[in-house]
């Protein structure tokens, strides 16, 4: 499936404006959290695996959507390494985790659709993608 077919199959179980919001700040939390916690609990050269095999996915399928997922992983990284030694780091990143999936099913509850990672495992990766072109587009119309 192209990028334009996974964005446009994203979108379709995102089309109420509730949804849309809660998704808006949820995807965000839920990607960094997930990121911190392998962050957390594995060797650095398996996070870095990990990091390249989703890079692997926005090149394949996603592709303009590649730099954007670099800087957004970079980004969490770096945050990564200035908090990994604080004592509540892991705690608080489960915590926010757990709050972000129970926003994220209240939000599909309130759309009536099921998520899209449902029908497919990647679509955990079209998420944050989806965001960021929320995002963009936002920005591009509060520039106009």
């Amino acid at each position: 499936m192209n990028e334009l077919a996974l964005i446009s199959q994203y979108s379709s179980s995102h089309q109420n404006e509730k949804n849309q919001f809660i998704h808006f700040f949820c995807v965000p939390i839920i990607f960094f959290n997930v990121v911190a916690l392998i962050y957390s609990f594995v060797p650095i050269s398996v996070m870095a695996a990990l990091v390249s095999l989703s890079l692997i996915f926005y090149f394949r399928s996603m592709r303009s959507y590649l730099p954007h997922m670099i800087v957004l992983y970079g980004v969490v990284l770096c945050i990564c390494g200035i908090f990994a030694g604080w004592a509540h780091f892991v705690p608080f990143n489960v915590g926010l985790f757990v709050v972000a999936w129970i926003g994220q099913f209240w939000g599909h509850k309130i759309e009536g659709k099921k998520p899209s990672f449902f029908q497919d495992l990647f679509f955990l990766l079209v998420g944050p993608a989806w965001v960021m072109e929320k995002m963009r587009l936002k920005l591009i119309s509060l520039k106009k």
